[in-house]
């Protein structure tokens, strides 16, 4: 059995609604303002995402993305095949305090001077590859070794060689050629 919510959180997301945030936003601001409340008790099994989507006339998959913010917050824990149950109060507000302060200050780490680095040469790892171009660029290989030419040669051999059987699956136990060659290479 799970605690019936859908009437208590739908004024605190049409309140919520002024604010021009996503409505999973809404949504997670106002289950976590009623969790703090006590509104909705600790140890108490929420709705599904299914009947609480159907109760509010909204999308499931933003129920979803609301229950996954309190489970990353630790309003809530989620229990595989069981279900969502409320906590914890992970933080009283104030009076005078907003509770979507979340979606506009970011709590992440500093970037690293290393990845200022990477920020600030960006333009480099998706420039069109040049003569003047970094020959190490992070995350590619150095393009100018590459064996374009054989690459191309074997490409088209295979295309041309190709029916519409080699487009679908292969055999479980591999290809027949590849078995054969590797026995005849273990013999």
């Amino acid at each position: 059995m799970y605690f019936n919510i859908s009437n208590i959180i739908s004024p605190g997301i049409k309140q919520h609604k002024d604010n021009k945030l996503p409505l999973y936003q809404n949504l997670y601001i106002a289950l976590k303002s009623e969790i703090n409340k006590n509104t909705i008790p600790l140890d108490i099994k929420l709705p599904s995402t299914r009947i609480l989507a159907n109760d509010l006339k909204i999308s499931r998959s933003t129920v979803l993305k609301a229950y996954e913010l309190l489970v990353l917050e630790k309003f809530v824990i989620s229990k595989q095949g069981d279900g969502y149950y409320v906590i914890s109060k992970k933080k009283t507000f104030k009076k005078n305090e907003t509770i979507d302060t979340p979606f506009k200050k970011s709590n992440y780490p500093k970037i690293s001077k290393k990845a200022l680095l990477f920020e600030k040469y960006k333009y480099i790892t998706t420039d069109n590859f040049s003569k003047t171009s970094i020959a190490f660029r992070p995350g590619l290989p150095p393009l100018d070794l590459f064996p374009v030419k054989q690459w191309k040669t074997i490409s088209n051999r295979y295309w041309k060689e190709s029916t519409p059987t080699h487009l679908s699956y292969a055999p479980s136990e591999g290809l027949e050629t590849l078995r054969l060659n590797i026995a005849r290479y273990l013999k």
